[in-house]
């Protein structure tokens, strides 16, 4: 993983990781004969990694729904910030190794301490993984921006004909996100949505009863 860390998944072929090893590459094949193996054998490594990172995947005290909820999506983030290549490599394929699979069995297990059924654990689980896998793609995109300097004088140009469309008073609103509003952190940003989705999925697992006096409170 370390070089996809340094340069990103362009860096791995079989070829590099043997040079770092001081190997040839033929020794590798005993573990996969393509790059689209040794990803999948990094892509574990990390699960490995989000299993140790997450408190549902230890043998402490269970955990209410919301809380492996959000530790999931939690450690997901820190996994991505550490290894950024990681990123463009979810939400494709099925990740289906060893540690994947004990990651997902343990998180799915644990919802069901809390969670009345398997249905409504799977689904808690699919809408907070598609939504924080949106949010890590639009947060390390704006990383890779923020850190190319031609991005940064596109940006510069920019803002002259920006300011030039704001002063119309066509963009009010745009206007006052631009001018006034306070931005929040990555960290911020990613809690704050967080809180959204988990705030929903509290809805729908709601017990019948409660529900339905929450849907005639808002609309009175």
């Amino acid at each position: 993983m370390w070089l996809a860390d340094a340069g990103g998944l362009e860096a791995v072929s079989l070829r590099n990781v043997a040079g770092e090893l001081g190997v040839g590459p033929m020794r590798l094949y005993a573990y996969t004969a393509t790059k689209e193996g040794l990803l999948d054998l990094m892509i574990d490594a990390v699960y490995a990694e989000l299993l140790a990172d997450t408190p549902f995947g230890s043998s402490e005290a269970p955990l209410a729904w919301r809380a492996v909820l959000s530790s999931f999506a939690e450690a997901l983030r820190r996994a991505s910030l550490r290894h950024r290549w990681f990123v463009g490599l979810l939400g494709g394929r099925p990740h289906a190794g060893p540690k994947a699979l004990a990651f997902y069995e343990a998180l799915l297990a644990a919802l069901l301490t809390t969670v009345p059924s398997l249905e409504l654990a799977l689904d808690g689980a699919r809408v907070t993984s598609a939504w924080a896998i949106g949010a890590l793609h639009t947060e390390n995109n704006d990383l890779a921006r923020r850190a190319d300097r031609s991005e940064h004088a596109e940006q510069r140009e920019l803002w002259p004909w920006l300011r030039d469309q704001l002063d119309t008073g066509a963009f009010p609103v745009t206007r006052r996100i631009v001018e006034n509003f306070e931005h929040p952190s990555d960290a911020e940003t990613f809690a704050r949505g967080l809180t959204c989705i988990l705030d929903g999925v509290a809805i729908r697992l709601a017990p019948p009863r409660t529900a339905a006096r929450r849907t005639k409170r808002d609309a009175g």
